[in-house]
């Protein structure tokens, strides 16, 4: 709802156009939720408060409440429609990385119990999951600052060495990427 007025937006690379209506609805909202805080706000008062002023300082605030309900209210029914289309597209790639994380959780604490659990399904959520990371990395490197090159899978397959922590050369190189990989995944639940 925030956005600055514009009639376009470009969020990793995809751009979505924001219809006029849809501005103006958004700017009222905004200058609306502006003008209450600014009224209220003891350093930024536009109101002040105290005996004599306090009905007519009331009536006032009441009045930009009522108008910002009144804009948001009509937001709600078209232009939030518009917005929460463009928020769903530009978070699907995170809300996409958190169910595989999820799902991925859900089988190891799984595991955790001794449940036998077909290969197959193992396989299939460690795909998904490399496939999600990969491109939540992949928009941090192309809009973002990420320099360093990722091979989830390779990531995965690695830590799958029989034994590795006992070799101390292995230890030292793969115990940070554990690490970063678990604490990232954690970070996701």
């Amino acid at each position: 709802m925030f956005f600055e007025k514009c009639e376009k937006k470009a969020i990793d690379g995809v751009t979505y156009e924001i219809t006029n209506g849809t501005q103006v609805e958004i700017w009222n909202c905004k200058q609306n939720l502006i003008d209450i805080y600014n009224a209220v706000d003891p350093g930024m008062a536009d109101i002040t408060f105290n005996v004599d002023s306090y009905q007519t300082g009331k009536k006032d605030v009441i009045k930009m409440l009522k108008e910002f309900d009144k804009n948001y209210t009509k937001h709600i029914k078209s232009g939030y429609v518009e917005m929460n289309a463009i928020h769903t597209a530009a978070m699907k790639p995170l809300m996409d990385m958190l169910s595989a994380n999820f799902n991925m959780n859900a089988l190891e604490q799984l595991e955790l119990k001794d449940k036998e659990l077909p290969v197959f399904r193992r396989e299939a959520l460690v795909e998904k999951f490399c496939q999600h990371l990969t491109r939540l990395c992949e928009i941090f490197r192309d809009f973002g600052s990420l320099k360093d090159s990722f091979n989830i899978k390779q990531m995965l397959s690695v830590l799958q060495t029989p034994g590795w922590k006992d070799v101390t050369p292995l230890a030292f190189y793969l115990s940070p990427l554990e690490n970063a990989i678990f604490d990232t995944r954690e970070c996701m639940l």
